[in-house]
């Protein structure tokens, strides 16, 4: 299947840091990346961010919400915690998953946002 390109040729993508990008995530974005403290702000956002593309004269669906998603896994919560705390201090950016790769899963299975940025705190 053919994906159709935006009327940009290029889909644009906006990191949100509303008020000043939200006018121009509605009117033009393809994809609009968030960042959130938690499931209900990231819902939240991805709500308000679905009524101005629609106040835009824009279909909601045709914009998708990304969250940023920072995470460390490892094969329980106890060891990635762990290496965690061996990293040092990183002060939280956005919504912040350390556990095992099921606590990952379960963000994303929520599905508060339309897909996730994954942001890995270690490599």
């Amino acid at each position: 299947a053919i994906t159709p390109r935006t009327p940009q040729g290029h889909p644009l993508v906006v990191v949100r840091e509303e008020p000043d990008s939200l006018p121009v995530a509605a009117r033009w974005a393809a994809v609009v990346r968030i960042s959130a403290p938690d499931l209900p702000a990231a819902h939240a956002a991805r709500e308000r961010i679905r009524a101005a593309v629609a106040d835009a004269g824009r279909d909601p669906d045709s914009v998708a919400v990304l969250l940023d998603v920072e995470f460390l896994l490892a094969v329980d919560e106890t060891t990635a915690r762990r290496e965690l705390d061996e990293l040092g201090e990183l002060a939280p950016q956005t919504l912040r998953v350390v556990g095992a790769p099921d606590a990952l899963v379960e963000v994303i299975a929520e599905r508060a946002v339309d897909g996730i940025t994954a942001v890995p705190l270690a490599l």
